[in-house]
């Protein structure tokens, strides 16, 4: 799953940390999308029983990756 979220971007792992959500698994990823105009994103990988679940945002300014509403959206899904 993380490899596909990452060459599915054409992108570069920058950072990977393990964390939980709601008391599941998962990776917590950044990295660069290189081009003309390249991209960044922070991504979370998930897996919540028989599902996996992904969900990120993407940036063309990587320092809007570290701030406290990007992280906010990341804390508002609710596995079920």
């Amino acid at each position: 799953m993380r490899d596909n979220s990452v060459t599915g971007m054409n992108g570069i792992l920058d950072k990977e940390e393990k964390i939980s959500v709601q008391g599941h698994p998962g990776l917590s990823l950044n990295g660069t999308i290189p081009g003309e105009q390249p991209g960044y994103f922070r991504m979370n990988n998930v897996i919540a029983s028989a599902r996996g679940y992904r969900f990120g945002c993407l940036s063309t300014n990587k320092d809007e990756l570290d701030k406290p509403e990007v992280q906010s959206f990341l804390n508002s899904f609710q596995l079920k």
